[in-house]
């Protein structure tokens, strides 16, 4: 299938040509080097379609969900897309997964897809037959979710030198995914853009799960109960299944009857307990501290979660950098926003969080 050029070269905010020309190239330079990135992306595209998975109906369903409920969702934060069909999705089996992603082992462990912004594609990891279909689809809407999010930072292409010394053309997000221009293999602010895309994705994923609770039901409750099992003691929800008369002693079966009442009375937010729906831990914990105190030392311009949050999204999909720059300098101290873009678990930018610093 022929791949159009408005589908790889999104319009760009930063400029009224739909590719940056950093290199001043002429228009006949700009032209093939256009071709050259089109065929050989078109051609990558061809055999990562040869070896895909089929995906079923219901994944095709889940999938235009997922893209009509993250724009609702970007939307709902006065955030707006650009007008460019979603991501083609297509998925792998795990050895084929590995090979066409160049993933190792290891790094497979903590993923299960990855956007390819160059063919405007995103590629998943097929998940085991053995699952049931709910849990598979579960986890299928969330990992869609989370490169989906990815792909909506993509606003810009622009041209670069290769190793080799030719021109060719490069995606670049707009907002929290920097490349240093003189190393574009040296990523800055790639903790907080999981962390933040992570969130968004859990919200988004949340979405469309719970409003098919039949569909997703038999693991909802596994999830709820795997809650029970393993939260601490004075979790909330935890509290409440103590007092509806489950015991932490009691029986799977007791256990699950009373996550399915939890489900039912709606008493229980959905993907608080499902560990698949916790990556990038460590990077939301500390965006967590960074929010909550944006939120206290900022009370006037930032009086709700909602607010702090639609900051960060505007930054890492709209390309407002400049904006929450600013706010996190005010807030925490000049140099700051430098280190949660290098030294995101430094020791540096943790004292700057504490909560008794003004």
């Amino acid at each position: 299938m022929t791949t159009s050029l408005p589908e790889h070269f999104p319009p760009s905010p930063q400029a009224d040509d739909e590719i940056v020309n950093r290199l001043g190239l002429s228009a006949d330079e700009l032209r093939l080097a256009k071709e050259v990135h089109v065929q050989g992306t078109e051609h990558l595209l061809e055999r990562l379609r040869e070896r895909a998975v089929e995906l079923t109906d219901k994944q095709r369903e889940l999938s235009s969900a997922v893209a009509a409920e993250l724009d609702a969702t970007l939307r709902a934060y006065g955030i707006g897309m650009p007008d460019r069909p979603a991501p083609e999705v297509i998925a792998f089996e795990q050895a084929d997964f590995l090979e066409s992603t160049g993933r190792t082992e290891t790094a497979q462990q903590r993923t299960g897809g990855i956007f390819i912004p160059a063919l405007h594609t995103i590629v998943l990891r097929y998940l085991k037959k053995a699952w049931s279909n709910d849990a598979r689809n579960e986890t299928f809407v969330h990992t869609l979710a989370h490169e989906s999010v990815h792909a909506a930072g993509i606003r810009r292409m622009q041209t670069i030198l290769t190793s080799k010394g030719d021109a060719a053309i490069e995606t670049h997000r707009s907002g929290l995914h920097i490349f240093a221009l003189d190393n574009p293999e040296h990523s800055r602010f790639s903790d907080l853009d999981e962390a933040v895309t992570e969130m968004l994705a859990i919200t988004v994923s949340n979405r469309v799960i719970r409003a098919r609770p039949e569909q997703f039901r038999t693991t909802m409750v596994s999830q709820i109960a795997h809650y029970l099992r393993h939260a601490p003691d004075h979790a909330p929800w935890r509290t409440l299944a103590v007092r509806m008369g489950w015991r932490p002693t009691d029986s799977d079966e007791r256990t699950s009857a009373i996550a399915e009442r939890l489900l039912d009375e709606k008493k229980f937010p959905y993907s608080v307990g499902r560990e698949r729906f916790r990556s990038y831990v460590k990077q939301r914990r500390v965006l967590k501290k960074i929010m909550d105190e944006i939120g206290r030392r900022n009370p006037n311009n930032y009086g709700t979660p909602s607010d702090v949050e639609a900051l960060f999204y505007r930054a890492m999909i709209g390309g407002t950098m400049l904006e929450l720059g600013r706010v996190v300098e005010k807030t925490f101290g000049a140099g700051t926003f430098r280190l949660m873009a290098e030294d995101y678990f430094g020791k540096d930018l943790q004292e700057r969080l504490e909560s008794g610093r003004p």
